[in-house]
């Protein structure tokens, strides 16, 4: 709910400059931010919800947003943090299953994984890039008690 996905009918000379501009539905009502085009004419927007959040970015240096799906909560992460994979544990702390992202969380992805029986905690592998070095950590969500943490990234669950 946060980034928008669109089909982009534009030649690949006219592309460039469009990065800021406003996504308008058919009525110009501003839905999104254009971030970026793919070869394969598509386009990538920041819905205007995350306004705020670039606001105070803009502002204060930083901006925690929330990973929400279907009115579950999952925790916050940094805007300039990206999620990059997904582990999913059992009780015991077993990897049971892995999603490698590329820039993109669909919700349907995250319920999918959600809903598993088998998994008991949602381990999103966060990365940061601070002065072309990249950092890590680690936000682990507990389907069970319905809560979130941090936690470094542990060698038994590398990247």
């Amino acid at each position: 709910s946060r980034f928008i996905r669109t089909d982009f009918p534009a030649t690949q000379t006219k592309r460039s400059g469009l990065c800021g501009g406003p996504l308008l539905n058919a009525q110009g009502q501003a839905l999104g931010i254009h971030c970026g085009s793919t070869w394969e004419d598509k386009s990538y927007s920041a819905s205007v919800r995350i306004i705020p959040y670039l606001l105070q970015a803009y502002h204060t240096g930083n901006a925690t947003i929330p990973i929400v799906a279907k009115g579950i909560e999952f925790g916050s992460i940094n805007l300039d943090e990206r999620i990059v994979h997904i582990q999913c544990m059992d009780t015991y702390g077993n990897l049971v299953n892995q999603e490698d992202l590329y820039n993109q969380l669909p919700q349907s992805l995250l319920m999918s994984l959600y809903q598993d029986p088998e998994v008991r905690y949602l381990r999103f592998v966060l990365r940061t890039y601070k002065e072309d070095h990249p950092t890590y950590r680690v936000l682990v969500y507990d389907k069970k008690t319905k809560t979130h943490s941090f936690e470094p990234l542990h060698k038994k669950h590398t990247l």
